[in-house]
């Protein structure tokens, strides 16, 4: 009896040292990298509505590069928008300030818009007029909400992005082998605005998004 007991004994810990192992060597098998997508956009004579797009090939990017033909998964892990400055219309135009003004928009849409090279080969270039919006591929929402205050945004990052599982599955196999994108951006008129349309003399926009890829060894 004690004999078989410790033929049990030594059993079991075999089995969760083999288990502990195999999960290490699952540990090491990949590893992350994190690209963060920087977005400026500086503004004179604003127009709202407006719907802008500002382009984003990963080729520019080392760790993509590098390591394109190992990436398991491209994951959009966080998308943050704030606002650096604004200039309000008027006679004579005023700085915004947050304790004093206020300007909510009705609705705010971030989507992004996988693009595709105008002329084969130029799948690498940095340069947004070598490539054209691919209308075979769905846009995806990053994040749509309504009655955005413009207060809340001044000059403080705001983490708004949420994206359904579903989506996020697509996109990762999407970014593998389509790295270049559009984020569009649609502002439409915001709370009491005088006019169908309005200039705002100056804003400043900026936003990050951050591309994980899972790399295999």
């Amino acid at each position: 009896m004690k004999y078989i007991k410790n033929i049990l004994i030594i059993s079991f810990f075999s089995i969760l040292l083999t288990s502990c192992y195999t999960k290490t060597i699952d540990d090491f098998s990949e590893f992350t990298v994190q690209i963060p997508i920087y977005f400026y956009d500086k503004s004179t004579d604003r127009k709202v509505p407006d719907i802008g797009l500002t382009f984003s090939n990963l080729y520019q990017y080392d760790e993509y590069k590098t390591n394109k033909d190992r990436i398991d998964r491209a994951e959009l892990y966080q998308f943050s928008i704030w606002v650096d400055s604004l200039v309000l219309p008027g006679n004579p135009p005023k700085p915004f300030v947050p304790n004093v003004d206020e300007v909510i928009f009705e609705h705010v849409r971030y989507t992004i818009v996988f693009a595709k090279p105008k002329v084969a080969g130029n799948e690498q270039s940095l340069n947004p007029d070598d490539f054209e919006i691919d209308n075979q591929i769905q846009p995806f929402t990053l994040a749509d909400f309504y009655n955005v205050s413009v207060s809340e945004y001044y000059k403080n990052p705001r983490h708004i992005y949420s994206i359904p599982q579903e989506e996020a599955i697509v996109i990762s196999d999407l970014l593998k082998t389509r790295p270049y994108f559009y984020v569009q951006a649609e502002y439409s008129k915001y709370l009491n605005q005088p006019a169908d349309t309005i200039l705002f003399p100056y804003s400043e926009y900026r936003g990050d998004l951050v591309v994980r890829l899972k790399i295999k060894l």
